[in-house]
């Protein structure tokens, strides 16, 4: 794992990302601050990846209050920790990797208490469930193989971001899920990064 000081309190937005070891400020606890305390583990996403901070800034921007989101390829959890805390009715996180799942349980139980989030491995996700958010930060060419199944999982009408696309990717990924019948935005940079986002039109 790397070293402490790797891992400095991030402000996206209303949303403070702390570390266990973080030192509590009083701007922490400011009114309508949402903070959460990270266990980073060995899972990808603590919030410092340019990728999470897109999609977490993302997921306040969209409002996801009253609604039911997906965060496919949960990793440590961070993304549907932030979902819930920003309102979400109900939040389920898909991971293959079962040594992540354990780190999100501890994310989840810590943040927002235990079963706050439906946790499931890939091979036993709910495949009838249909939802309003979707999110997904993998990589690019998994993102454009996951296609069919990310438009099975989103709702008419309803919203996904994907994320871990490198800038020069952005446009292949774009296109798999036009290809699956979602109107595609302006795609949004960070450093070498991109998010898309869409809405599914059928």
């Amino acid at each position: 794992p790397l070293p402490q000081f790797f891992f400095t309190p991030i402000q996206l937005g209303q949303l403070w990302i702390l570390f266990p070891w973080t030192p509590r400020e009083p701007k922490h606890t400011a009114p309508g601050v949402r903070v959460v305390v990270l266990e980073p583990g060995m899972a990808f996403g603590t919030g410092e990846h340019a990728t999470t901070r897109l999609v977490a800034s993302w997921l306040q921007r969209v409002g996801v209050a009253g609604r039911t989101v997906l965060d496919y390829g949960t990793g440590s959890g961070i993304l549907a920790v932030v979902a819930k805390m920003f309102g979400a009715a109900f939040c389920v996180g898909v991971e293959i990797d079962r040594d992540a799942l354990e780190v999100a349980r501890k994310n989840v139980t810590g943040n927002l208490g235990r079963g706050a989030v439906g946790l499931f491995h890939n091979s036993e996700e709910p495949v009838e469930e249909v939802y309003d958010v979707v999110v997904a930060n993998i990589l690019a060419r998994p993102l454009i193989s996951l296609a069919p199944l990310l438009a099975e999982r989103t709702k008419k009408n309803g919203k996904i971001a994907l994320s871990g696309i490198l800038v020069a990717q952005g446009q292949m990924v774009a296109d798999a899920y036009r290809e699956q019948g979602f109107e595609m935005n302006e795609a949004q940079v960070l450093n070498e990064w991109v998010l898309i986002t869409g809405t599914k039109r059928r």
